[in-house]
């Protein structure tokens, strides 16, 4: 934004001198040669200043490799992995609460028979 400021004050200026409101009173007051130098010099300032822009700031000139948009991509790459790892920590989660339940049942009932056979016996015996 900055960089854009500046070149749209220095286009400014050399259009003001171009009608001839600078201060050399442009081509009706003999400075056509020394306006040309100038507009010159703004251009290069111009190519300069548009090729550091393009160093400082290289997401402006190149969306597709900036830090934000590779962040991006790589967070969403990690969140679905993530996903994924939780979606399998909840299915082996479910298969062990269910084996846990049939292993509990099935103990729960050798515990009844067992408990049965022993009553069965102590009657026996009173």
């Amino acid at each position: 934004q900055v960089v854009a400021a500046n070149l749209e004050v220095q286009r400014g200026i050399a259009a003001g001198l171009g009608r001839g409101g600078g201060p050399r009173g442009g081509e009706r007051h003999g400075g056509g040669e020394q306006l040309r130098k100038e507009n010159k010099a703004i251009a290069d300032l111009e190519k300069e200043l548009s090729r550091y822009a393009t160093l400082v700031f290289p997401a402006a000139s190149s969306d597709d490799d900036s830090f934000e948009v590779v962040l991006r991509a790589e967070l969403k790459a990690m969140r679905d992995a993530f996903e994924q790892q939780l979606a399998a920590m909840r299915a082996r989660l479910e298969r062990e609460l269910g084996e846990h339940d049939a292993q509990r049942r099935e103990q729960l009932g050798q515990r009844e028979t067992e408990l049965a056979a022993l009553r069965t016996e102590l009657d026996a015996l009173g």
